[in-house]
């Protein structure tokens, strides 16, 4: 990534003297920041920021107690990271695809072409994506896999472990799924019936893929119940609950298949020759 690519987001991002710890300055403006706050200093190359985010996020999945039923298991980083709890926003979307490499995701997507957003315009997206090709189409050894998905003009870039290929085949509808957008989309001024029928899919969809991508069914039922369509609370819940029933149901037949959940230790992690690519692609 070209220094001036980075300027505008990076410059919003320092890190502490003893590299542990983020921060974001106060702004001047709405759109620079023209003083550094005392004790941190520039954050410099790309890559560092990458570093950061890779020992972060190791640090923050820490399991529960083992043997005790009774506590639940701390929140995989990657929850901290999605609502922004944990790291600035500008970098949530770098930050899952760090996930992927360090083996806490098995599956990792991209909205890399639609009309209404490009995800890999946030900060270090496209040169980890850029690198993440170069490494896959040339080292068929690296452990890594690619597909893209389309759904009319939308197009989204799936990134997985090739040891969980499976799971990236697995999400409905089959090489449709988008990142950000439910599918299918509702056409509201459309035939009735269908468009109840889209409301009614949206919800299972986003069910059965946030299980087969790892999220814990706790958290999934709270995102259907919470999905933004006419649909009522107790309706989504239960289309939700049909759906793990349905994957259940599915790779209980596929018993060599195993359904997985995100954190630390999932997979093991690039090998040292792999991230040091992946270092140099963001530094371009």
């Amino acid at each position: 990534m070209r220094r001036e690519e980075l300027e505008e987001d990076t410059d919003l991002v320092t890190i502490s003297s003893d590299g542990k710890h983020l921060h974001l300055p106060h702004r001047t403006d709405h759109s620079r920041v023209r003083v550094s706050p005392t004790g941190v200093k520039s954050l410099g190359k790309a890559d560092d920021l990458v570093r950061y985010l890779e020992r972060h996020l190791k640090a923050v999945d820490v399991a529960a107690p083992s043997g005790d039923s009774t506590v639940f298991s701390r929140p995989p980083a990657c929850f901290f990271y999605h609502s922004s709890v944990s790291i600035p926003v500008a970098l949530v979307y770098a930050a899952e695809i760090v996930c992927l490499l360090t083996g806490a995701k098995p599956v990792v997507m991209t909205q890399y072409d639609t009309p209404s957003e490009k995800q890999w315009k946030a900060p270090l997206v496209r040169p980890l994506l850029r690198g993440l090709t170069a490494l896959i189409g040339k080292n068929e050894s690296c452990g890594l896999g690619m597909a893209v998905f389309r759904f009319g003009r939308d197009t989204s870039l799936v990134l997985f472990r090739e040891n969980r290929r499976y799971l990236a085949d697995a999400l409905l509808p089959a090489r449709q799924t988008q990142a950000l957008h439910p599918v299918p989309y509702p056409d509201e001024a459309g035939d009735k019936e269908r468009l109840q029928r889209d409301h009614h899919d949206q919800v299972y969809n986003s069910a059965w893929n946030g299980l087969v991508l790892g999220y814990p069914p706790r958290f999934v039922d709270m995102y259907c119940a919470d999905f933004h369509n006419p649909l009522s609370v107790r309706e989504k819940i239960d289309i939700a609950r049909k759906a793990r029933a349905d994957l259940e149901s599915t790779f209980a037949e596929q018993s060599h298949l195993p359904l997985v959940e995100i954190g630390a230790g999932l997979d093991a992690p690039l090998d040292t020759h792999s991230m040091s690519l992946l270092y140099d692609a963001v530094r371009v």
